[in-house]
């Protein structure tokens, strides 16, 4: 094991947070601008700044397919440098169906996705459920009558649509 059980990340993020970090120069050192917004997770931040850009030159380098969203104006690539398309992470759970964005965002909202600590709408839903769902909407519609069900899907929505972040905060990253 790289990291033994007693390791507290949280305890670790803390330190190199207000220990490491300030005595970096990443401006100078790196060519790189931190950006740092209270409420926002990085995802959110890259998002929205890539969504605003102006040219089509952006770079996305990471493991989060929720940057499916913004493809229009970026190109991702995953840890290996292997490029990312939407076709490519669709198709992993939207089968035979226009392999978009906003398809893929779908059938994820319906089941988990442990990256964003987001619950399925309901206990046994997975990629195949939820694919089924996604193509009939009677059945999700059937699955959002229980209260929490309906809860978490909107929850997900909010969660992973970066048009729901909220206005306030895409001000303060811009």
């Amino acid at each position: 094991k790289l990291v033994p059980k007693e390791f507290n990340v949280g305890k670790a993020f803390n330190y190199v947070k207000s220990t490491i970090i300030p005595k970096i120069d990443f401006d100078n050192f790196f060519g790189v601008k931190g950006i740092e917004v209270t409420r926002a997770e990085a995802d959110d931040i890259i998002m929205i700044l890539i969504s605003r850009m102006k040219h089509k030159n952006n770079v996305n380098i990471g493991t989060d397919h929720d940057y499916i969203q913004v493809l229009d104006n970026a190109r991702k690539f995953d840890l290996v440098g292997k490029e990312v398309s939407a076709e490519r992470i669709s198709s992993k759970i939207t089968k035979d169906e226009i392999h978009t964005p906003q398809n893929y965002l779908k059938v994820k909202c319906i089941m988990w996705d442990k990256s964003d600590g987001m619950p399925s709408i309901r206990k046994g839903v997975g990629p195949k459920t939820a694919y089924k769902m996604f193509k009939n909407t009677e059945l999700l519609k059937e699955a959002l009558i229980d209260p929490m069900a309906a809860k978490r899907y909107q929850s997900n929505i909010d969660l992973i649509d970066c048009q729901n972040v909220p206005k306030d905060i895409q001000r303060e990253i811009i």
